[in-house]
């Protein structure tokens, strides 16, 4: 058996393999000398795209700054910079979007931290001539903590008020989380308001707060409510300011529903009802309605509602007169009242009067293609439900076309009547217009002209 060699003899071995070595093949390879080809063309260098701004406080806004440098031999240019978020707002002139070779751009952002809460992570995308990386994204994160809380934390609706009434609807402030003190310092209305502000110490959710309730002025306009005052207050001696945005109504003694009659979601026959508006005070004190008008095809009426308090709430309906002109309208009805704060009520009333005979299809096209179905087709014509449709009399301008009444589907209503119309004629080649003549026994549509569209092919 064969011995293993001890360690102090593999030495030996090693240093007199070494020995017999040329010099040549002894030698480390060579370090490599001089420096690398400057990169052809532009090169838009980022040594920080990510940014932590730590924690914040909400309400302001902060500067974020990268700093762009170009490490190509060429112009680079800024084509377009964009951020993830309207609150991200991005500093750049025209003048400074091309960077010279070896030259540096500091590129700035701003962070409006308004209404933003917790944790926040946005991005700014910087779009360049760089062909390696056209499109560079920056990013920064920060936490951002809340001085106060507002309920509700959007739109103020206070809804309807009267003059010197105090809304139902309170702005309530309270400190955010590891706050101690908040103090109420003001609320600025833009001049002419139709309402004031007062706050007034409370307790919310074992956290002491402030109540904002807002009043309308006694000698404010009747109308809409829409305002943008200023609230100012100091949180452990922090100042901030937020605009608010307040919206509702000032009603007078009167109060009326709908606002607006709309009857356009689909036409109306002559004798319909409208939707009727009702007028009632809002402080149960009597009136008196002294006329109501609208146009002159409109029939109007009112009268009181006898289950509430006598005269302190009324009905004014509307029907479509016999004689209003078909298609859409627009008109408005006028209320004369013995209300002092309201001596008129003007209403909108929009709808669409429907035609006394309606033609199903509009237009009558026909072929002489040499199908069954090409020279022939149906007219429904239908009045309205209260009206028993007659066709004394149907011809066509031209020879060629017959018209007749199918007289089977036309005997299950009253108010319809289906029209069988063929073309057998021998026009040239083309196509040909022509119209067909109905008479019928509704008034306001004793003469229809329906066109027609005649098709020959070559």
């Amino acid at each position: 058996m064969t011995k293993a060699p001890s360690v102090a003899t593999s030495m030996l071995l090693i240093l007199a393999w070494s020995s017999v070595m040329s010099p040549a093949m002894a030698q480390l390879p060579p370090v490599p000398t001089g420096t690398a080809k400057k990169q052809s063309g532009p090169r838009l260098y980022v040594a920080q795209r990510h940014k932590d701004l730590g924690t914040i406080i909400d309400g302001e806004k902060y500067p974020v700054t990268w700093l762009l440098e170009n490490r190509g031999n060429e112009d680079l240019i800024i084509e377009q910079t964009q951020s993830s978020c309207g609150c991200t707002v991005i500093k750049l002139d025209d003048d400074d979007k091309i960077i010279a070779p070896g030259a540096t751009l500091e590129i700035r952002a701003e962070f409006n931290t308004k209404l933003r809460r917790g944790d926040q992570a946005k991005k700014v995308i910087v779009k360049s001539n760089d062909p390696a990386e056209p499109e560079l994204t920056l990013e920064f994160v920060a936490k951002i903590e809340v001085l106060f809380n507002a309920k509700p934390g959007g739109v103020i609706n206070l809804r309807l008020l009267q003059r010197g009434q105090t809304a139902s609807q309170a702005l309530d402030l309270y400190l955010g989380p590891g706050r101690k003190k908040m103090s109420f310092i003001d609320i600025e209305f833009p001049q002419r308001s139709p309402i004031t502000a007062t706050a007034k110490p409370i307790e919310l959710r074992d956290n002491k707060g402030i109540r904002v309730q807002f009043t309308a002025v006694e000698d404010a306009p009747v109308g809409r409510i829409h305002t943008t005052p200023t609230l100012i207050l100091e949180v452990d001696g922090i100042k901030r300011e937020r605009e608010l945005v307040v919206v509702g109504e000032i009603v007078g003694d009167l109060v009326w529903t709908p606002v607006k009659v709309d009857a356009t979601r689909q036409a109306s026959n002559r004798g319909k009802k409208l939707v009727p508006v009702r007028v009632r005070a809002q402080n149960k004190m009597p009136f008196d309605i002294l006329s109501a008008k609208s146009a002159d095809w409109l029939e109007v009426s009112f009268y009181p509602v006898e289950r509430v308090k006598a005269r302190t709430e009324y009905k004014v309906e509307m029907v479509i007169g016999q004689d209003a002109p078909s298609g859409p309208f627009g008109t408005t009805l006028w209320i004369k009242t013995s209300a002092p704060d309201q001596p008129l009520i003007s209403i909108p009333v929009f709808g669409i009067v429907r035609q006394p005979v309606e033609v199903d299809p509009p237009v009558v096209f026909l072929t002489a293609d040499g199908t069954q179905n090409g020279p022939r087709r149906r007219l429904k014509l239908q009045a309205s439900p209260q009206d028993k449709l007659d066709i004394l009399d149907s011809t066509a301008e031209i020879e060629g076309i017959s018209i007749s009444v199918d007289e089977a589907s036309s005997s299950r209503y009253r108010h319809l009547r289906y029209l069988d119309v063929v073309y057998h004629g021998t026009l040239a080649p083309g196509r040909h217009e022509t119209k067909l003549i109905v008479t019928t026994n509704i008034a306001g549509a004793q003469r229809l002209e329906i066109p027609v569209a005649i098709v020959i092919p070559l």
